[in-house]
């Protein structure tokens, strides 16, 4: 089976490993937010501020390794998850964010069952 992408072909293996799933998600993600926050993600490559009427102008975002859209706070200096310091920034209301929900959701139900 063959996923397709713009720029090449990944050929998907069985069962996908810890690291297709997190680059399949990073993937995904980053379509969603380049669809949300177009002007945001557009100025961030270019090296520039994001516009003051940006809705995320507070949440000082930036684009990771991944090129994934996450912000930055309180919590740079702490010894925590790089994850957890630096959240990624979702819409609102899009179909992603919901099934991202459910999924953790249900990872929580599953681990705090007997």
């Amino acid at each position: 089976m063959f996923i397709k992408s713009r720029a090449k072909r990944m050929e998907v293996t069985y069962p996908i490993t810890p690291l297709q799933r997190i680059q399949t998600r990073n993937h995904l993600i980053a379509r969603v937010q380049a669809i949300s926050f177009p002007e945001e993600i557009r100025r961030l490559k270019e090296g520039k501020e994001i516009q003051s009427s940006s809705p995320l102008i507070k949440l000082i975002p930036y684009i990771d390794g991944a090129g994934v859209l996450r912000v930055t706070g309180r919590l740079n200096n702490s010894p925590i998850s790089s994850n957890i310091k630096h959240p990624i920034v979702l819409p609102k209301r899009h179909p992603l964010t919901m099934l991202i929900i459910e999924d953790c959701h249900h990872a929580t139900i599953m681990v705090d069952q007997p």
